[in-house]
């Protein structure tokens, strides 16, 4: 069976060729290829110029993104590499693409304009309509540290899945973490009560994860403290952050939504968004 490779969205950007080699890494990592995408729109039609663009400008924009895109896939080595060009918008060809591709990756930080991703808008629509997990690589890759696993009620098993298999590749451990000031708390609320159902979820949901990896070393951490913030901190010093939720109610959508919106912008190291695919 032929493995399904990892795609990277390429927009010129040095985030974006710090996401490609990250991308090549994780491929080399999951013996597969690396497809490398540059999405060239034309200028848009419903936005007013005062003097319409002439032919001249589409077409220097094409040889500009194609001489990218080449640039990219020749900067590449160790992996076998496809580039793929196209009309299309990024987000409308990187969730096409998402069907046949294993992860997806992004920079964190696009070029603005016609060509650019606007990273944080785009990783959400991925979230949201993708067919595979979406990668998002910040301005740091640290090479040592934990895989961060965000664990809550929701959370999918392709994201605890995901990141069991990423420790075990990079050969560190599993963190999970677990938080619970998002929960309604009311006068009275016995702390110790809390901590304990935390500990019980964990173990619930990692309940056959770890007799499925046990070469993973998995540690588990309790904090008081917003989804989002707190894994923003355990970022810190984390090799990679892993999120996701197999929820579709609006509750869940919103949580995970307002958390990955956290982590995209602020994280600092890259971050999966792996939800449920059914």
């Amino acid at each position: 069976m032929i493995s399904k490779p990892i795609v990277v969205g390429h927009d010129g950007s040095e985030s974006a060729a710090r996401a490609t080699g990250w991308a090549a890494r994780e491929a080399t990592r999951r013996g597969t290829d690396l497809v490398v995408v540059r999405a060239c729109p034309p200028p848009q039609a419903d936005v007013p110029h005062l003097v319409p663009l002439p032919k001249s400008f589409d077409q220097a924009l094409v040889a500009q993104c194609r001489a990218e895109l080449k640039a990219a896939g020749e900067a590449v080595t160790g992996v076998e590499v496809t580039t793929v060009f196209t009309r299309l918008t990024p987000v409308r060809t990187l969730v096409e693409q998402s069907a046949t591709a294993q992860l997806l990756v992004l920079g964190s930080r696009g070029t603005g304009g016609v060509t650019g991703m606007v990273v944080g808008s785009t990783a959400m629509a991925l979230a949201a309509h993708g067919r595979c997990p979406v990668a998002v690589v910040r301005s740091g890759t640290p090479t040592d540290g934990p895989v961060v696993l965000g664990v809550h009620e929701s959370t999918s098993e392709e994201a605890i899945e995901f990141a069991f298999d990423a420790a075990r590749s990079r050969d560190v451990p599993l963190l999970a973490v677990h938080t619970w000031r998002n929960r309604v708390v009311v006068i009275g609320t016995d702390t110790d009560a809390m901590v304990a159902a935390g500990r019980e979820l964990l173990g619930r949901r990692l309940n056959g994860w770890q007799d499925k990896y046990p070469q993973v070393a998995v540690q588990r951490l309790l904090v008081n403290d917003r989804p989002g913030h707190a894994l923003v901190e355990q970022s810190k010093h984390a090799r990679l952050l892993v999120v996701g939720s197999r929820g579709r109610n609006t509750l869940t959508g919103a949580l995970l939504g307002s958390t990955c919106h956290a982590l995209v912008h602020h994280a600092e190291c890259p971050v999966v968004i792996a939800r449920n695919f059914g």
